[in-house]
Parts: C-alpha cells; structure tokens; sequence
C-alpha cells in the first residue's frame, strides 16, 4: 500500500468535491502509467483525512517507478478539457 498525499497532514484538505472528481482522474492516469506485467493498481481510494490517497497494488514498484507515474498521471489530468477525456468514467 502506498500513501499519496497531495496536502501536508494538520494543514490543508482537499475539498470534497474535488477529491471525488481527482479520484476517478487519478485512479485511471495511475493505472495507465503504472500497470504492466509485474504491477498490478487494485485500488486508489481517498483517505479519510482528505489529504490524499491510498493505492493498494499486486507487484512491488519501487518508489521512483511510482514517482514516474504519478508525475505522469498529474500531467494528464491537466490535459482534461472534457468530461469525455476521464477515464473509467
């Protein structure tokens, strides 16, 4: 499991409609960078603080790999122009 945070602990929240609209962006962008033969993305849900997420995942990246892919799927949610351009939705 690994702890995604977007917001430090104690001093900002992600809004509640935000973080439900960054889930479904950030789950889908994360699995098409981060899924392959030895890696397999089960879940990404946001946490109850409201400061980021947890992915639970088959396979063990190492933390660079997720760095890649978390970069990567951030800089495809700035790509979203439409509600046709999420994934999984």
């Amino acid at each position: 499991v690994f702890d995604l945070r977007f917001c430090v602990p104690n001093e900002e929240i992600l809004s509640e409609k935000g973080i439900h609209t960054l889930e479904h962006l950030f789950a889908g962008f994360m699995r098409d960078h981060l899924n392959g033969q030895d890696v397999e993305i089960i879940d990404i849900s946001p946490m109850g603080c409201r400061t980021g997420f947890y992915m639970s995942l088959i396979g063990t990246p190492d933390e660079q790999r997720v760095a890649k892919a978390w970069q990567a799927a951030m800089d495809d949610v700035l790509k979203v122009a439409s509600q046709n351009d999420i994934p999984e939705l």
